[in-house]
């Protein structure tokens, strides 16, 4: 893990943010094809997010994760998960997410159907977004990263 998705602007950015307490959106991605997650990524970037871990193995996310619960790393303030990673699937990371981190929003981005968003239903994930459905899944992030901002507000 530790893949930066792209350098920053300004990558005093988070820096400043830490020295200031003020928290920045980070979003943990998991996607195998690359084309999918340069758009992902664009997406939460437009949404908000300045902050990106990614990686396309479901093993390699829930590793991540489990540092950031040991405090080893930041938990992400929201995940988006692609089912179909070849050798792996993405269902291996929301079986985790769904007995541990619960109150992370969790996106299921893919190109599966019907019968993968019933049992994504069952574990209660946040949206379900087909991939050829970019807007919904701008409009999901932006109303997550809005909702952190009215937390923080309400918190700081």
């Amino acid at each position: 893990m530790g893949n930066s998705w792209q350098n920053m602007a300004c990558p005093d950015l988070r820096i400043a943010a830490v020295n200031y307490g003020v928290s920045m959106p980070l979003i943990l991605i998991l996607e195998d094809f690359p084309a999918d997650l340069r758009v992902a990524a664009n997406i939460a970037q437009r949404a908000g997010f300045t902050e990106f871990e990614v990686t396309a193995f479901a093993t390699d996310a829930r590793k991540y994760l489990e540092n950031a619960m040991d405090g080893k790393a930041p938990l992400p303030d929201a995940m988006i998960v692609d089912l179909d990673l070849g050798q792996e699937s993405g269902f291996e990371l929301i079986r985790f997410w769904h007995k541990t981190l619960k109150t992370i929003p969790l996106i299921v981005w893919t190109v599966m159907g019907e019968q993968q968003r019933e049992i994504c239903a069952l574990f209660g994930v946040n949206e379900f977004v087909h991939k050829e459905d970019e807007n919904l899944l701008l409009e999901s992030l932006s109303t997550i990263v809005a909702a952190g901002m009215r937390t923080a507000q309400r918190c700081g």
